[in-house]
């Protein structure tokens, strides 16, 4: 055994020691000596050691098991159940015959004896709390020995007791087997426990149950006691004053679990409150999320609609952030968001609402506006800070951010609409340049509608086949021989027009098209390599663009691989061309995804 129940079973050993000792000693007057033993002899000092330790075992056990305020509690009930037995005791057995013993010649070895029943009595209490525990401190089968053997051995010492005080024990009574019995079920019960399988898990009943019991258990003898305390109450006796201790007992133990319950209920008004901090705000800047600020951005529209007055909304890119996290890790990228939401939130007045939507991108609401100026302002405010220099760990960091404005109730009357206008300005900025600000025109809501119905018509080309691809031939300049072909990719919409690659190739990178479109690709263009070497022509290199996004994409590597052996194609006849961004970003992703690539037979080049 480890732990507190290792030291629970070592003081049970111990105690059961003891008792051997006592058995001996006892053996020896009675084998050796051919005498009876004293009414007190040190055979009786070892008993009580054994029977102090069995409590010791039982108390230690519980208040290791128990957190400080159920074992306050537990103590509590403890002394209430001592107060009420001893109280009991004394009225029914030990008053009754006090005189008796004192007048007899072995009294003082009769009433020392009483001092079985007093241990006794802890180790009742023990059992209490053992059974009535919050949880199953032992398997259910060692608790019954457990307890079966301290009930055979109480029920030894209690007749021995009374035996003894009236006068009839002799030695070699039948209740001596009760003891062996008792030592026999620890012995068992240990052996049990020694080979657990795992630890019981608690019943809702069984919990419910113990629940109640140990509710019950106490104020059911404090109610013993007051009755009996009703037939005395002109004569105070010890049955008074037990009954007005345990009375004071109970009263500081309801005011004490008042306390605690105050705690706790302190305790989870601090929960709830740090738990619905976290579920509204970013746990990486502090600021509120994407939900609190839409939830409070709703809340200001609607007042500012009764007040008549504008407010604006602003969003706010980082540039280059991608490349800075993926060239200078994410712990270097998180401590940047950090240190940037730190800015924004000293430039930003307390009454306007900063949030955080995710990866690099920063929401303000301001407050009503006397004019458009305002915004333009604090945009500006927020342009120079973000120029100026980051210090992350080793690292003196450069970047900007683009912002988006986008003005309650002239570009929308509603937070998505605002957000979605402010959205698209943001993007304008960052197409021309970074670093700059630009508010939403009517402009941009045009383009923001050609976009949408582009991206629509785009899914519906790449479901019904208006892509296809033209092949520019790779010529040798030795011999102007055909030894290649690069795939272009083209689209001629359901009206039969072709529409320019500088379209809608940018819309497929920025929706994520191009990661299915690019898929078409490499497949349409290795089963046309397949093709043409069927009908005889030499074989011949493919080259395909492939985009960033792609070589990203979880699992691209074994798509490739995959399409290679579904169409038969060589992989070394297949070239992959990226483009100058994708090699000058150089990262350990896009390293890794291109390395594979080339062990796979494939050639990478790059676009011109």
């Amino acid at each position: 055994h480890r732990g507190s129940a290792g030291t629970f079973w070592l003081l049970m050993t111990a105690g059961a020691c003891f008792y051997l000792l006592g058995q001996l000693v006892w053996s020896f007057y009675a084998w050796v000596l051919r005498a009876s033993a004293p009414t007190i002899s040190l055979a009786d000092l070892f008993w009580n050691l054994q029977t102090g330790l069995f409590f010791a075992a039982l108390f230690y056990l519980l208040f290791r098991e128990k957190s400080i305020s159920q074992g306050i509690r537990f103590l509590f009930d403890c002394i209430m159940i001592l107060l009420i037995v001893g109280t009991v005791s004394w009225e029914f057995v030990i008053r009754p015959n006090l005189q008796t013993m004192l007048s007899s010649p072995e009294g003082f070895g009769q009433a020392a004896v009483l001092s079985y029943p007093i241990t006794d009595f802890g180790i009742l209490l023990c059992l209490f709390v053992l059974h009535f525990a919050y949880t199953p401190l032992f398997d259910r089968r060692v608790l019954a020995l457990i307890t079966f053997g301290f009930v055979v051995f109480i029920g030894g010492d209690t007749v021995y007791v009374l035996d003894v005080i009236s006068g009839k024990y002799q030695a070699g009574q039948w209740y001596d087997l009760l003891w062996s019995a008792g030592l026999f079920a620890y012995g068992f019960a240990g052996w049990y426990a020694s080979h657990p399988e795992d630890r019981p898990v608690a019943e809702a009943r069984f919990v419910s149950v113990a629940r109640l019991l140990r509710l019950l258990f106490p104020y059911a003898g404090f109610a013993i006691l007051f009755l009996l305390m009703l037939r005395r109450i002109d004569k105070p006796d010890a049955v008074v004053a037990g009954t007005v201790m345990v009375t004071v007992l109970i009263l500081v133990r309801q005011i004490s679990m008042l306390l605690e319950n105050e705690r706790l209920v302190n305790r989870l008004k601090q929960m709830l409150e740090k738990s619905e901090f976290l579920a509204s705000h970013d746990d990486l800047s502090g600021l509120p999320n994407k939900r609190l600020f839409e939830q409070k951005a709703q809340e200001a529209i609607e007042k500012a609609s009764l007040d008549g007055q504008p407010l604006a909304v602003l969003f706010l890119d980082l540039d280059r952030f991608k490349y800075i996290n993926d060239s200078l890790g994410h712990v270097t990228g998180d401590e940047l968001i950090r240190q940037v939401a730190e800015r924004i939130r000293g430039i930003v007045p307390e009454t306007y609402i900063v949030a955080r939507q995710g990866g690099d991108e920063f929401t303000i609401l301001t407050g009503p506006l006397a004019s458009s100026r305002q915004a333009q302002a604090l945009a500006e405010s927020i342009l120079r800070a973000a120029a100026e220099p980051f210090k992350v760990g080793v690292h003196e960091i450069q970047t900007s951010t683009s912002i988006g404005i986008a003005v309650y109730p002239e570009d929308g009357l509603s937070i998505a609409d605002l957000m979605k206008h402010a959205d698209a300005a943001m993007y304008q900025a960052k197409e021309l340049g970074g670093g700059r600000f630009r508010f939403f025109t009517p402009t941009l809501k045009d383009g923001m509608l050609r976009s949408i119905l582009m991206e629509r018509a785009l899914r519906h080309a790449l479901d019904h086949n208006e892509l296809f691809l033209c092949y520019q031939p790779q010529v040798c300049s030795k011999d102007m021989t055909i030894v290649g072909a690069e795939a272009l990719l083209r689209w001629r919409n359901a009206d039969g027009h072709l529409v320019p690659p500088s379209d809608f190739v940018p819309l497929a990178e920025d929706t994520g098209l191009i990661v299915p479109i690019g898929d078409w690709v490499i497949r349409t263009a290795c089963r046309q390599a397949v093709e043409w070497e069927r009908e005889g022509r030499p074989p011949l290199k493919i080259a395909v663009n492939v985009s960033p996004r792609q070589l990203v994409q979880d699992g691209f590597v074994d798509k490739v691989a995959g399409i290679l052996k579904e169409t038969g194609m060589a992989s070394s006849r297949l070239i992959i061309e990226i483009t100058e961004g994708v090699a000058l970003q150089n990262t350990k992703e896009t390293t890794d995804t291109l390395l594979r690539l080339k062990a796979l037979g494939l050639h990478i080049s790059m676009d011109d």
